[in-house]
């Protein structure tokens, strides 16, 4: 099984909403099967548009927010970890 993992927060903001959905896009070139989200986005609607692209292409979707894991903030690291625990 092929998954795709994607760490964002606040994407659509900072790529905007095509460039975002571009990637989306191109990522139907390899077969996968569920997307992996976890989304940390304070301010904009990342995982409501992967929740959309996913509904759209047929995808399962599992969105999550970055755990913690006793750090007292939340870190890229934080986040491959909490996409590698669900997985």
């Amino acid at each position: 099984m092929i998954v795709l993992s994607i760490i964002t927060k606040n994407s659509t903001e900072r790529l905007g909403m095509k460039l975002f959905a571009d990637v989306l896009i191109s990522s139907l070139q390899v077969l996968y099967n569920p997307i992996i989200l976890v989304d940390d986005s304070i301010s904009d609607k990342t995982a409501e548009i992967v929740g959309m692209f996913t509904h759209e292409h047929g995808k399962e979707d599992i969105i999550e927010r970055s755990r913690s894991y006793g750090y007292p903030i939340i870190t890229r690291a934080t986040a491959r970890q909490t996409a590698i625990n669900i997985f």
